[in-house]
This record gives C-alpha cells, structure tokens and sequence, in this order.
C-alpha cells in the first residue's frame, strides 16, 4: 500500500499502474492462499503462485524503469540538452 501511495504522488503513471497491479495481485494471491489452505484445492495454490509471479513481475518492471529514467539524461522544456 506504501508503494501504492508513493507512486500516486510521483504523478507518473507507470509506475501507478505497475503498483496497482501488484497490490492486486499480492491481495488475490493472500485470498487463494486462505482458499488453499481451508479447502486443500490444488487450483488455489496454482493460482496464488501465479498471482505472486504477476506481483514479482510487475515490481521488478517498475523498479527497471525508475532505474532507466535515473540513467537516461532529462530532455524536455526545462531540461534542454548541453550544448557542444
């Protein structure tokens, strides 16, 4: 929820989105993994393995595109490119 918030306020909406769907999916996987072991169905586990997947992905995407944007020099209207 902390990354969810910290993302929102950054106002770039990558990373909300990438945030989003990983808090999505860690919450779904929590409720599949109750659901596997109240009922012992092996579905369950499949899919909270593959919602822990989606979640891992979409957080190491967000941070590869934090670190991309921290390398790539800003160019854009404040920012122009250095003169040579």
């Amino acid at each position: 929820i902390a990354c969810l918030a910290a993302t929102w306020r950054s106002g770039i909406r990558a990373h909300t989105a990438g945030a989003f769907v990983g808090a999505f999916a860690i919450v779904g996987a929590a409720f599949n993994g109750a659901s596997f072991v109240n009922y012992g169905h092996d579905a369950s586990s499949l899919v909270m393995a593959a919602l822990w997947a989606i979640a891992l992905t979409s957080y190491v995407l967000c941070l590869y595109v934090v670190a991309r944007r921290l390398t790539l020099p800003a160019h854009d209207e404040l920012h122009p490119p250095p003169l040579r």
